[in-house]
């Protein structure tokens, strides 16, 4: 899955929540998540998504999710995760 992936899943899930569209190349990485409204519910939905895309379950404590500021942390946060769980057969 690519950044580009990711930013769309984040999009995505913005509008659902809030009713409203972003367009993806506005979610640059230095937006910061509580300027969009993006609230830590928004991140782990866009975390199920994420799970539900790569057919696997990511790995992850929710307490550093919550830490996180920006689009681009965010999408680096995904990034690892995705790195780190393997791929079934």
């Amino acid at each position: 899955m690519t950044r580009e992936e990711l930013r769309e899943i984040v999009q995505r899930v913005h509008a659902q929540s809030k009713g409203t569209g972003i367009v993806p190349a506005l979610l640059h990485d230095d937006v910061k998540l509580a300027e969009i409204g993006f609230q830590s519910l928004d991140i782990s939905e866009a975390a199920m998504l994420v799970e539900d895309e790569i057919g696997r379950e990511l790995n992850f404590d929710a307490a550093p999710m919550r830490q996180m500021e920006t689009v681009g942390a965010l999408l680096d946060f995904f990034l690892q995760q995705i790195a780190q769980v393997p791929a079934h057969g």
